[in-house]
C-alpha cells in the first residue's frame, strides 16, 4: 500500500467509518468520505443516500478510488428494529457500489461482515472462515447475503467477519463494552442482561484497523477478525466494573441473547504471517479505558 493509492470510504460519520477516516488523515493518505448523514469530528465531502445509482456512479467515476471501505450499512439494532427497510437500503446500496466498480476491477473492495452469519450452529463447534452456515438470525442471515453478492459481482474483495467490536470512536449506538463505560461514570454502576452467562467475542477496533491497512498481503476472500477470548459476559463485565471500582447490577427480566460459536482467526493469521495481529481481550479493554481517562482529563 502506498501514499497514491486513493481510499473511498462509505458510512463515514459511523463508528468504523469515523475511525478508519481519522486513521487515512493521520497516515497521510488521500480519501474521500461519504454518508448520508454529517459528521461533527469527520468532514464528509460527498453527503448523500448511497440508493441512489447516479450519484454513486458519479462519485466513483470522478473520483476512481484504488480501494472502497464499504462501512456504510445498518447495525444489528436497526434491523431489528426495521428489517425490510434496512435490508432493502443495504442491498441496494451494495448493488449500486458494486455494479459502478465494474468500470475499475483492479479496485479493492473492503466489507465488514458479521459473526452472526455463524448464528444456528452449535456453540461446540469452533467455526472456520469456510464452515457451513444455516442461520437462525435475521442479521446473520442478510450479512450472508451481502458476502454472496460481493463474491459474484466483485473478484478483487476482502471481507472480514466482525464479533462484537470495541474501542474508542464515535457511536451513533453504543457497543456493549462502551455502554458499560458510559453507565460506570454516569450511574456508578453497569447493568447486564440476564446472568451474562452467554459466551463472547469481541473485536478491538484498533486490530481492525491493522488487518485493513496491512491488507495488501491478503487474498480475496473471506477472514474471520474474532480476536483472541472467548469468554462470557459476566466474566467481561466484572473486569470492566473493576476498572471504574463500580458494581454490577443484573437485569434478570432481560432476554441475555445467544451464544454464537467461537471464531477462528486461523486463516488472517496464517495469511499475514503474524501471530500477534489480535490483542488479548482485557488488555485492549485496559487500553480503552486508559485512553477514555486520558480524554477525560484533557478536556478538563
Amino acid at each position: 500500500m502506498t501514499k497514491k493509492e486513493k481510499f473511498l470510504v462509505t458510512g463515514a460519520a459511523g463508528y468504523i467509518g469515523n475511525e478508519f477516516v481519522k486513521e487515512l488523515i493521520g497516515r497521510g493518505y488521500r480519501y474521500r468520505a461519504t454518508d448520508k448523514n454529517m459528521s461533527p469530528q469527520i468532514m464528509v465531502q460527498d453527503q448523500f443516500d448511497l440508493t441512489i445509482h447516479d450519484r454513486v456512479s458519479e462519485l466513483i467515476s470522478d473520483y476512481c478510488p484504488d480501494i472502497v471501505l464499504h462501512f456504510g450499512s445498518y447495525s444489528s439494532g436497526v434491523y431489528s428494529e426495521d428489517y425490510a427497510t434496512a435490508l432493502r437500503e443495504d442491498i441496494n446500496a451494495l448493488i449500486n457500489i458494486l455494479d459502478c466498480l465494474q468500470k475499475f476491477p483492479a479496485t479493492k473492495f473492503v466489507y465488514c461482515s458479521s459473526s452472526y452469519v455463524y448464528s444456528g450452529l452449535t456453540t461446540v463447534e469452533v467455526c472456520e472462515d469456510d464452515a457451513r452456515l444455516e442461520q437462525s438470525n435475521s442479521f446473520g442471515c442478510s450479512k450472508l447475503i451481502f458476502e454472496n453478492i460481493i463474491s459474484r459481482m466483485c473478484e478483487n474483495f476482502i471481507i472480514f467477519r466482525l464479533a462484537n467490536v470495541y474501542g474508542p470512536g464515535r457511536m451513533i449506538n453504543e457497543t456493549m463494552i462502551s455502554s458499560w463505560f458510559v453507565d460506570a461514570a454516569s450511574q456508578g454502576k453497569i447493568y447486564v442482561w440476564g446472568q451474562g452467562a452467554r459466551k463472547i467475542q469481541f473485536t478491538y477496533m484498533k486490530d481492525l484497523v491493522r488487518c485493513v491497512f496491512d491488507y495488501a498481503n491478503i487474498s480475496s476472500g473471506i477472514y474471520n477478525l474474532g480476536g483472541i477470548g472467548y469468554v462470557s459476559v459476566k466474566d467481561v463485565a466484572k473486569f470492566v466494573a473493576d476498572l471504574f471500582s463500580v458494581e454490577i447490577e443484573y437485569l434478570a427480566d432481560k432476554d441475555e441473547g445467544v451464544t454464537l460459536p467461537y471464531m477462528s482467526s486461523r486463516k488472517i493469521t496464517s495469511e499475514l504471517g503474524d501471530e500477534t495481529v489480535f490483542t488479548q481481550l482485557f488488555t485492549g479493554i485496559t487500553e480503552y479505558f486508559d485512553s477514555v481517562v486520558s480524554e477525560k482529563y484533557e478536556k478538563i
